[in-house]
């Protein structure tokens, strides 16, 4: 049996070497084409310098709005919080008022003269320091109501969250009212009905200036500094007004006719 030989000739592998060649040379031109396009497909400089530029634009661009969202946010939220610190003062009042066991000094100062019929809602700001004081509050430390009414233009330190730290102060105050008997109530007498008044303002601690308050309710709009100062006054985040009456007495509706500009002789008193 004969054996093919598998061995090439001189000539046939001098007829190879050009081809071998040939191929070297085509897979490493093709190797660093890759490695070029892989390098084409990265970002320029240009490129990261255009990014970052629209970044930058991008944030300064919604960052006021945030901002502005933000604070308007945390203000729409203390003027609610003040509104519930003013209706829980009236809620307070009206309660021991309808159940007619209630003592003068439960309920606040008065205002203007007695038996006078000015309005309430004309009465002045208070004027007095809110560092000190009476302080009300949902825990222990509470000491408002007192043993003597509040007057009508000092200020009661509110503590929201419990801490004993005041977050607002209110000026409460009301008429003098009508007693059951006509045709006059005294200084000391403990009126049937009456118009009692609360504002609430921000409370600011020390070292800030304590501002003179005004009676005007401050406006909620746009804005990231304090919102409730205007003409150098500081307004109130809110102003609540309410008539209160006993509803245990007989002539509960005629003092209530009185008190809104009846006459004792129109009124069924």
């Amino acid at each position: 049996m004969h054996v093919r030989s598998t061995h090439l000739s001189g000539s046939s592998r001098r007829g190879l070497r050009p081809a071998i060649a040939l191929g070297l040379i085509t897979s490493r031109n093709y190797q660093q084409g890759r490695r070029s396009q892989a390098s084409e497909q990265g970002l320029t400089l240009i490129e990261c310098l255009v990014a970052i530029v629209i970044i930058t634009l991008t944030v300064v661009a919604i960052t006021p709005p945030i901002m502005l969202a933000t604070a308007s946010r945390i203000q729409s939220r203390k003027v609610e919080k003040a509104n519930q610190v003013a209706q829980g003062e009236l809620d307070r009042v009206r309660l021991l008022v309808e159940r007619g066991t209630y003592a003068l000094n439960d309920l606040p100062g008065t205002t203007g003269a007695i038996n006078s019929a000015s309005n309430i809602s004309s009465f002045g700001a208070a004027t007095g320091s809110p560092t000190g004081g009476l302080l009300y509050s949902t825990a222990s430390c509470n000491t408002y109501p007192g043993t003597t009414p509040v007057g009508v233009t000092d200020l009661i330190r509110v503590d929201v969250d419990g801490d004993c730290t005041p977050e607002y102060v209110m000026q409460v105050f009301r008429t003098p009212g009508y007693a059951p008997t006509p045709p006059a109530i005294t200084a000391t007498s403990v009126p049937f009905s009456f118009e009692m008044g609360v504002r609430v303002y921000a409370y600011y601690p020390p070292p800030q200036a304590f501002l003179p308050l005004d009676t005007t309710k401050a406006s909620l709009r746009m804005g990231t500094g304090p919102l409730d100062i205007a003409g150098g006054k500081r307004r109130p985040m809110a102003v609540l007004y309410s008539k209160m009456a006993r509803n245990d007495s007989s002539r509960s509706l005629g003092q209530l006719c009185i008190q809104n500009g009846g006459t004792t002789a129109a009124c069924s008193y």
